[in-house]
């Protein structure tokens, strides 16, 4: 008898149906013609039925599983290797345009299209959220108390929302904005919004941010298992002449008193607000 034996992970990758390297959380059919053998797995992940067809289900940490199938006196063992995310990559930086008058500081900020890697395994099997901090870094104008909200990286400023990530990995949209009007700092360091006094001077924030991962029903109360070993700089500056710009996966979006917008140092015409942006502020306050 000549059995055949056929691992198919759920997604597809480069053209390829069969493969042994999968993601965290990633589903594969487990195939055996003809269909007698009993699938069982070793390390990690578990084995369920799907539609009649033994389906292997990755756990949500890497570790060393492996796969295997007895059929009659004999046993086939399959090596896997389960891969945790590595990076978040931005795509498609679009700048946007809060509205706040000419001869004033702020509103400004870009949205941007999320994606995790690698891109050779599917991670639709888990959600992905920005880790609340309490780190970061605060100078110059930036340093004035009035901006202790925006100081570091909280849930108020977008951290701790979980995201399902799609077949293609897919992260959702991101929104690294500073979107109302920045008052002029007086001697006395109390902050006005009178273009008749006070004044802009240079100052940064930074977030350093971690991201993190857990099944794809988290929800508010669940905790990461696990983040990534890399970070990224999330940066708000201003300079004195209140040009304001943000720093994010190495694009910058940055905006100056007289309205100009440039993206990566070109000028643009930023982009409206949509419903799905005022839904976004809405949520942050």
């Amino acid at each position: 008898t000549v059995v055949e034996l056929e691992l198919t992970p759920w997604v597809t990758k480069e053209g390829c149906d069969h493969r042994h390297m999968v993601g965290v959380a990633e589903s594969i059919n487990c195939a055996a013609t003809p269909n007698v053998g009993e699938w069982g797995e070793t390390g990690g992940g578990e084995i369920k039925s799907v539609l009649n067809t033994p389906c292997y289900f990755a756990p949500l940490l890497a570790d060393g599983s492996a796969l295997y199938c007895v059929y009659g006196c004999s046993r086939y063992d399959f090596a896997i290797t389960i891969v945790e995310p590595t990076a978040v990559v931005a795509v498609s930086p679009v700048a946007k345009d809060f509205g706040v008058a000419e001869n004033c500081a702020g509103g400004t900020g870009m949205n941007v299209h999320l994606f995790v890697l690698p891109d050779t395994v599917s991670f639709s099997g888990i959600a992905m959220e920005e880790v609340p901090s309490s780190a970061g870094l605060h100078t110059g104008y930036f340093a004035n108390i009035f901006f202790t909200n925006i100081w570091y990286h909280t849930t108020a400023m977008g951290a701790g929302r979980w995201t399902p990530l799609m077949s293609d990995n897919y992260c959702g949209v991101d929104r690294a904005w500073l979107g109302d009007e920045l008052p002029r700092e007086l001697p006395n360091g109390e902050m006005t919004y009178s273009q008749a006094e006070g004044e802009w001077s240079s100052g940064h924030i930074v977030w350093n941010i971690t991201w993190g991962w857990a099944g794809a029903n988290a929800d508010e109360d669940s905790e990461p298992l696990k983040e990534m070993a890399v970070s990224y700089d999330q940066s708000f500056s201003i300079d004195e002449f209140g040009a304001l710009s943000i720093n994010k996966f190495d694009k910058v979006v940055s905006r100056g008193t007289n309205n100009v917008f440039r993206l990566n140092g070109e000028v643009v015409a930023p982009e409206p607000l949509t419903e799905e942006d005022f839904n976004a502020i809405n949520e942050r306050n």
